[in-house]
């Protein structure tokens, strides 16, 4: 199972503040959209206390709180509203992530949210749920197919801007679409390859026939 990951944090360092997670299960090779929805089930969202997540270590900067500060009054209430502990939240997602299976996690930036989220549970004694080589980098997928993201609805609703939950399903809608297209990619190379190989194949049987004195 694959799983997408979103942070909305208070600042852009590796120690950054987490204020809120969301996670989003995805497979390509299932049906319709490709995206196990369902809080619980396929879905998986948390607002983090800032407070908790400060007094674990996590570090805010200025230009990110300004920033905050720009955004929609919706987008910063989300920060504020009812939220975990760090310790509760980490350990939530880890058995999450457990129950079904996530052998593939990924995100805008394997340099960022992964990296975070990794410091979050180093700094709670926590091991993360998840090893090195599963880290996947979704920055780096809608680079090679940049149109991808055109044939997929995002909504211009602003209070879902900036959210964990509806950004990582966004993503994961994308990366859902990208994967499949590179699927089918890998399908017509195959058949160009043996369209190419036949008429080769049949050359090579016929010189042999002539070699032996076959008809």
């Amino acid at each position: 199972m694959k799983c997408m990951i979103d942070l909305e944090t208070m600042g852009t360092g590796p120690d950054s503040a987490i204020v809120s997670i969301g996670a989003v299960l995805f497979d390509p090779l299932a049906d319709g959209e490709g995206l196990l929805t369902g809080e619980g089930q396929g879905e998986w969202y948390r607002r983090v206390s800032l407070a908790d997540a400060m007094h674990q270590g996590g570090q805010a900067d200025a230009s990110t709180i300004l920033w905050w500060l720009q955004r929609t009054a919706a987008a910063r209430r989300e920060l504020v509203g009812r939220s975990e502990s760090m310790l509760e939240s980490l350990s939530s997602l880890g058995y999450w992530m457990r129950l079904h299976g996530v052998c593939e996690l990924w995100a805008n930036g394997a340099d960022f949210d992964l990296v975070i989220l990794a410091g979050a549970y180093r700094r709670a004694s926590i091991a993360k749920p998840w090893e090195y080589k599963q880290q996947r980098c979704f920055r780096t997928l809608r680079a090679l197919y940049p149109h991808a993201e055109k044939t997929v609805h995002q909504s211009d609703d602003a209070d879902t801007r900036h959210h964990a939950l509806a950004d990582a399903r966004w993503q994961a809608r994308v990366a859902v679409a990208i994967l499949r297209e590179m699927r089918m990619d890998q399908v017509y190379r195959q058949r160009a390859m043996l369209a190419v190989e036949a008429p080769a194949a049949g050359t090579a049987q016929s010189g042999m026939r002539d070699l032996l004195g076959g008809n």
